[in-house]
């Protein structure tokens, strides 16, 4: 497949607006949480409004984003987001809060286009394109809680849905009226790093044990970053196959790790890890 996203530096706004990409499978469900997440992040966004008042110029940077371009057939592709998938899925929630109390009359974003907001990072009625898209299980949730594109009510019975629910109640709660068209600007034009790969292995290459200013990998994330890596560098035939059957274990894993979390006195996930090499 010839690859269409060009590496370098982009604004989110531009890569949304030709892209529309997904969390795969293999990945974990949401994980950020307010402290410190949601905060670290609206504390970025406000620094940046008042920085930009004395320096127009001075430009947000939003972190690296590494993407796996996969072409699925009929002359489609899915862009996959290998890392950078929880501040690409918050900046989503925070313009999707902001159009839905836009639409509600609660605030006012009008100086910021809602129309091709909506259409560069919800949906694209044109194409009738959802930009942007979690794993599976939280997939309706997400559509029609979080970006209102479907009709009806939805349970959020994962914890990753409740963790993007109350990430939708953090910012209606937290951001004033008169701030949303300014962090909204800063968000739309932050710079992001693009590294595109058109492969799993040169994914799995690129991918290192660590994480640009969100949460830092666990031990199990490690331990599969590791196994990639290792099939990456022995393997010398079918090595995407390789990749995706650790990728098919590990989403298993993920999900049963997710719903012991609603137990009381569940053991984290680093100790479900020990524990079961102890085993």
């Amino acid at each position: 497949m010839t690859q269409t996203i060009q590496n370098g530096i982009s604004s989110l706004e531009n890569l949304f607006a030709v892209n529309s990409f997904r969390i795969p499978q293999y990945q974990r469900a949401y994980s950020w949480v307010e402290d410190p997440h949601l905060e670290a992040f609206l504390e970025d966004l406000r620094l940046q409004v008042n920085t930009q008042k004395k320096n127009p110029e001075k430009s947000y940077f939003l972190g690296t984003l590494l993407l796996h371009e996969e072409d699925v057939g009929g002359g489609r592709r899915v862009v996959s987001v290998v890392d950078g998938q929880q501040r690409m899925t918050t900046s989503v929630v925070f313009i999707a809060t902001a159009l839905a109390m836009h639409d509600a009359q609660t605030i006012s974003v009008a100086s910021e286009n809602p129309a091709l907001l909506r259409r560069n990072f919800i949906h694209d009625e044109a194409t009738g394109s959802q930009k942007f898209r979690t794993i599976d299980e939280d997939g309706p949730f997400f559509r029609s809680m979080i970006l209102r594109i479907a009709a009806g009510p939805c349970s959020d019975e994962s914890p990753s849905s409740r963790r993007l629910k109350e990430a939708t109640r953090y910012f209606e709660r937290n951001v004033q009226p008169g701030e949303w068209e300014a962090l909204i600007r800063v968000l739309r034009t932050a710079k992001v790093m693009v590294y595109a790969v058109a492969s799993a292995e040169d994914a799995t290459q690129i991918f290192e044990l660590q994480n640009d200013r969100g949460k830092p990998l666990t031990s199990l994330e490690a331990l599969k970053s590791y196994l990639m890596h290792c099939i990456y560098l022995h393997s010398t035939a079918r090595a995407d196959d390789r990749l995706a059957a650790v990728q098919t274990q590990f989403a298993t894993i993920y999900r049963s790790v997710e719903a012991l979390t609603e137990w009381k006195r569940t053991p984290d996930e680093n100790q479900v890890l020990s524990n079961h090499c102890a085993a």
